[in-house]
């Protein structure tokens, strides 16, 4: 018997590579609309992705959630009409879902086939009129065939999600199709602000401008036009998350670069999860997960994938300072204070990193080498406005109150609010400092005898009508939060109730974390739910946490906001607990109870309140309430 030829190098299959994932298993069956994979120059990270999504699709072709994530694999590598036959079966196997309909459309869109592409977003948009960016797309659809039909997409859009630069863009463009340019400029103005690098809107301004005689404004567009940028995708969870698939490398960085940028934290922690499961070695994706988990407040998250980056690269200097603040907030001061020294042993200027460590002095109430800190940071970037505040903290927290009360005098004269914002910085400061003393790390920490000695100051060089906000100190934080809120600084805002939620008096911060909540919905219902979920998984632990969601989730005005049976449950949980007896907790378990209908019960917690609360700020509030509890009524926020 002969013995047989070798195949050519060229066609062996080494069995390490089916072991890889690398070919598709003999044993999976063949679908007629579950498109079989056929790409041959993929990396082999990105090809083992999509063979296993076709394995899956493949294995359980009722399955939508399978089927067609398949589709949105084959829609990134441009192949639309694959996308479309996936899309098309996931949408027959869960016609109440939008997110298949809506990626339907955006596959015929792909393929070149406007109408079916909108008559997908219009089918779409029933199952979900609120989700904005189907406005967006149909009003790009439509510009052509009918530019009213399409207006009216964008306005609706704009109205939705007034940050959304493309929605304004849109809106130029039916303007100056209509023949109004003095309209059309000002939307492409508006879409220029709100995305300072959107070339198209920048060159559109300047086109028009230039008509107007405005050359000098004109040029100054035509720069930034000329630099090249999209418009950010705003609030297009679906879209982004389609775009996330197998995105690697620099394109992936400054996707999620953006998506940060953008405060859409969830997606882009999602896209780098699911990323980081092909590619568990590219430090520089767990650089950006470790980035995006701090930006939640994921301290714990993020520092263990800091520092499986710290393992890759042992000199990166910023991610060594975010770092350390992590380790902060988890209270390792020892290894956060020899984490900053690393850092600042290589580079005693980093102007990263020291506002940082000067944060840390702080808390532990190293005043006069924070000083020193600040000082630097002046000198190094002089003019900026939080090393000048931060600057002053450090006066007060060194116990200078005249030095101090003069460097706001001098700030108060241009700057509006500037005591309600050292008074919000200040009361964090003394959060954190009750803490670090609570663990021995601080000996002593600011209280109201500083405060009083501040007020005093201030008085004493004519700002007597300022020393009550720091007296009152609880009003600024409270204020401040929600200006933050105002100004899409939501992560800034609930970080910074978070952290001094303990100073509450009277209810104060407790309904500014709701407010922020409130605005937070308003802008990103799905961000706040998800932030609502985090928040309930850590409640059992933390009484004041809990007792604050209670709070949401009884009084909001909003009735998809409001979960009684959980309020109540957590209401309960932290009027049990060693902080529970105070009148805050009484008066969030007696809205509880009146949101579940249990009004004798929520009488006798008001009461409980009232009483507790003495002549402290609130108590006339709860009186207010119990008012509404004996007539029957729950309580909820105004709008």
């Amino acid at each position: 018997m002969p013995k047989p030829v070798p195949l050519p190098e060229a066609t062996r299959l080494p069995k390490q590579v089916n072991d890889k994932g690398l070919t598709i298993p003999v044993d999976v069956p063949t679908h007629p609309e579950i498109p079989r994979p056929d790409f041959p120059g993929l990396a082999e990270s990105i090809k083992r992705e999509v063979i296993a999504a076709y394995v899956d699709a493949a294995k359980n072709p009722e399955n939508a959630d399978m089927v067609g994530e398949l589709g949105m694999i084959y829609l990134r590598l441009s192949s639309a009409g694959d996308a479309i036959k996936c899309f098309s079966r996931a949408a027959r196997l869960d016609p109440s879902s939008f997110r298949w309909k809506y990626l339907l459309a955006l596959a015929h869109a792909e393929a070149f086939d406007v109408p079916a592409a909108v008559a997908a977003l219009k089918e779409a948009a029933t199952i979900d009129p609120n989700y904005h960016a189907v406005h967006v797309r149909l009003g790009d659809l439509l510009f052509r065939q009918d530019p009213k039909a399409a207006c009216e997409a964008y306005r609706k859009a704009a109205d939705m999600v007034p940050q959304d630069s493309q929605a304004w863009y849109g809106l130029g463009e039916c303007a100056l199709k209509s023949g109004n340019k003095r309209e059309a400029l000002e939307h492409y103005k508006k879409a220029a602000v709100l995305a300072p690098n959107f070339a198209k809107a920048n060159r559109m301004v300047a086109t028009l401008l230039r008509e107007e005689g405005d050359r000098k404004q004109a040029e100054i567009h035509d720069a930034v036009a000329a630099q090249g940028g999209l418009a950010p995708v705003i609030r297009d969870p679906i879209y982004l998350d389609y775009l996330g698939r197998i995105a690697r490398g620099d394109a992936l960085v400054s996707m999620m670069k953006q998506l940060v940028e953008t405060g859409q934290l969830e997606i882009a922690g999602s896209i780098l999860e699911r990323t980081l499961k092909w590619e568990p070695q590219n430090w520089e994706f767990h650089e950006q997960l470790g980035i995006v988990r701090w930006k939640q407040n994921r301290f714990e998250e993020a520092a263990k994938e800091l520092r499986i980056v710290l393992d890759e690269n042992f000199s990166h200097s910023t991610v060594r300072g975010i770092l350390a603040e992590c380790l902060l907030e988890l209270g390792d001061y020892r290894e956060a204070e020899q984490v900053f020294n690393d850092v600042l042993i290589r580079n005693a200027n980093d102007v990263e990193t020291l506002p940082r460590y000067g944060e840390f002095l702080l808390r532990v109430n190293r005043a006069s080498e924070a000083r020193a800190v600040y000082e630097k940071l002046n000198v190094l970037q002089r003019g900026t406005p939080q090393h000048v505040i931060d600057f002053i903290v450090s006066i007060i927290c060194e116990g200078n109150y005249e030095d101090a009360a003069g460097r706001i005098k001098t700030l108060h004269q241009g700057v509006r609010d500037i005591v309600d914002v050292i008074m919000a910085r200040l009361a964090t400061i003394m959060a954190d400092q009750a803490v670090a003393r609570s663990r021995g790390v601080a000996k002593t920490c600011l209280g109201t005898k500083e405060l009083s000695s501040l007020a005093a100051a201030l008085e004493t060089v004519g700002l007597a009508d300022e020393a009550p906000k720091v007296r009152d100190y609880v009003t600024g934080i409270a204020k401040v939060a929600v200006a933050l809120a105002d100004s899409g600084n939501f992560n800034q805002a609930i970080r910074m109730l978070q952290r001094t939620i303990e100073l509450d008096d009277g209810g104060r911060l407790r309904d500014a974390l709701r407010s922020v909540f409130l605005r937070l919905a308003k802008r990103d219902g799905r961000v706040a739910n998800a932030w609502l979920k985090d928040g309930l998984r850590h409640a059992d632990d933390q009484p004041t946490l809990a007792i604050c969601l209670s709070w949401i989730l009884a009084t909001s005005p909003e009735a998809g906001q409001r979960d009684g049976a959980t309020a109540v449950r957590l209401a309960e949980s932290a009027c049990k607990s060693a902080a529970g007896e105070g009148s805050e907790y009484q008066d969030a378990l007696a809205a509880a109870y009146a949101e579940v209908g249990r009004f004798d019960d929520a009488v006798k917690s008001a009461r409980k309140a009232i009483e507790m609360a003495g002549n402290k700020p609130g108590a006339s509030a709860i009186k207010a309430r119990l008012a509404k509890y004996e007539s029957r009524q729950a309580f909820h926020a105004a709008n």
